[in-house]
């Protein structure tokens, strides 16, 4: 399992039973963030490129990248409600969630930014209180799939 730890590092390993950053050396995972229950429960997730397998951008996909099926049931499982946003047309996205049998596992579908609690997204740049930063991390930006 992934942790994002105090010093920023998403770690996948373990020194003793603990997550541990072999960067760093860093031990400690970074505490969680209690969702404030008068916020949002949306989590609102891409279409493509999070859930379709997409390399190229023609509107067509490759079928859904796997897990995406097991990534959508841990967010419920985590209490949060499923939107999907994209730049598709809703009643095609439904079709095509149906046609994967993902369907079940939303709520709702978007082509304008729904109010959510955090966007996953394979083309976000994060904003992070720092304009420098945020110009210099989509300087240096690319989407997973052209990595």
């Amino acid at each position: 399992m992934f942790r994002l730890m105090q010093c920023g590092c998403i770690v996948n390993n373990t020194l003793n039973g603990k997550p541990y950053c072999m960067v760093c050396h860093c031990t400690e995972p970074a505490p969680r963030v209690e969702r404030d229950p008068n916020e949002s429960a949306v989590i609102a997730v891409d279409f493509d490129g999070v859930l379709m397998n997409q390399t190229h951008w023609s509107g067509d996909h490759d079928g859904p990248l796997p897990g995406a099926r097991r990534f959508l049931e841990r967010l419920i499982d985590l209490g949060y409600i499923v939107h999907i946003h994209t730049c598709r047309d809703v009643p095609g996205t439904w079709a095509l969630l149906d046609e994967h049998g993902l369907s079940d596992l939303v709520s709702g579908v978007s082509n304008t930014k729904p109010v959510a609690w955090a966007y996953i997204d394979d083309r976000g740049v994060p904003f992070r209180g720092d304009y420098d930063e945020a110009l210099a991390r989509l300087e240096a930006f690319a989407p997973w799939w052209l990595e």
